[in-house]
C-alpha cells in the first residue's frame, strides 16, 4: 500500500514529488514514460534496501541465491503471494462488511456497508506501486511491507502486530487459491530473481516461515487433498508468529510453549 506522506519515515522523502508532479504533466508522453520508469526503478531500489536493512535479510537472501532454500519452495512463496488479494487488511477493527474494489493498475477503493467511501486512516484504499497478480514480490516489498511497518496514514491507530494479524486473513485465501492452481510450471534451475525487490520479498517471507516454524506450509503443496481447517490454522498461527519476529513485534525470548 502506498504510504503518503509517511514514506519519508523510511528514507523515502526524495520520492514525495513523484506521483503528481506538475513538471511531468507538461512534458511529452515519451519523456513522462521514461521519467516514470526511472522513478519507479529508484523507488524499487530504495524499498528493497530498506527491507534488507531493517528486516536483516542478508543471510536468508544469500541462502536463496545459493539454493539452500530450494527453488521449489521459493516458487511456492511466489505463487502464494500472486494469489493473495487484499480484503482483510481493509476490514480491521470489526469493519468486516467493507468491500474492496481494484483497478487493473492495482489501485484500490474501499466502501463500507452503507456505500460510503472508507477514509478513516486505517482501512482506506490505496494506490499500489505494484499489482499483486502481475508483480507479487514487488508488491510485497513496495506496498505490503512498508504498510506493516508504518500503516496507511499518519493517523493510522493500528500497530504492526494488528496489521500482521489482518494480513494473515488475506494470506489464508492466497494459500487456498495457490493450492487450487497447482500444478505450477517448474522454474528452470537457472532462474534468477531480480535483486531489486524480488529477493527481499522472498527473503522476508522465507525468514518468517523459518522463525515461526511454519515449514509445513511447503508440505501443503505436495498433498492432493484439500487443505484442512486444522492445517491452515496451524500454519497461519506459526506464520503469524514468524512475521511478528521478522518485523520486531516480538522477540525470541517471548516464545510460547
Amino acid at each position: 500500500m502506498k504510504l503518503i506522506p509517511r514514506i519519508s519515515m523510511i528514507t523515502l522523502s526524495f520520492c514525495s514529488g513523484m506521483v503528481a508532479s506538475p513538471l511531468l504533466a507538461s512534458e511529452p508522453e515519451s519523456n513522462k514514460s521514461t521519467e516514470h520508469d526511472e522513478d519507479r526503478e529508484q523507488m524499487q531500489r530504495t524499498f528493497a534496501f530498506t527491507a534488507l536493512v531493517q528486516l536483516r535479510l542478508g543471510e536468508v537472501v544469500g541462502r536463496i541465491n545459493e539454493r539452500e532454500i530450494p527453488l521449489e519452495h521459493q516458487q511456492i512463496i511466489y505463487e502464494i503471494l500472486s494469489h493473495t488479494s487484499e480484503s482483510a487488511i481493509h476490514q480491521m477493527r470489526g469493519e468486516t462488511e467493507n468491500k474492496v474494489y481494484f483497478k487493473d493498475t492495482g489501485e484500490e477503493v474501499v466502501f463500507d456497508k452503507d456505500g460510503n467511501r472508507v477514509e478513516n486512516g486505517y482501512n482506506d484504499g490505496s494506490y499500489n506501486y505494484a499489482h499483486y497478480k502481475d508483480e507479487p514480490l514487488l508488491h510485497f516489498v513496495m506496498d505490503i511491507s512498508p504498510w506493516i511497518m508504518l500503516g496507511i496514514s499518519e493517523t493510522d491507530p493500528t500497530d504492526p502486530k494488528e496489521r500482521i494479524y489482518a494480513y494473515m486473513g488475506d494470506l489464508e485465501g492466497g494459500i487456498f487459491r495457490a493450492h487450487e492452481a497447482r500444478p505450477f510450471e517448474p522454474l528452470p534451475e537457472s532462474h534468477q530473481w531480480n535483486r531489486v525487490g524480488q529477493l527481499p520479498a522472498l527473503g522476508a517471507f522465507a525468514k518468517a516461515i523459518e522463525q515461526g516454524g511454519a515449514e509445513e506450509i511447503y508440505d501443503l503443496f505436495d498433498q492432493d487433498e484439500e487443505i484442512s481447517d486444522e492445517q491452515i490454522i496451524r500454519v497461519l498461527t506459526k506464520l503469524n508468529r514468524g512475521f511478528d519476529l521478522v518485523y520486531g513485534v516480538e522477540t525470541e525470548e517471548k516464545d510460547t510453549p
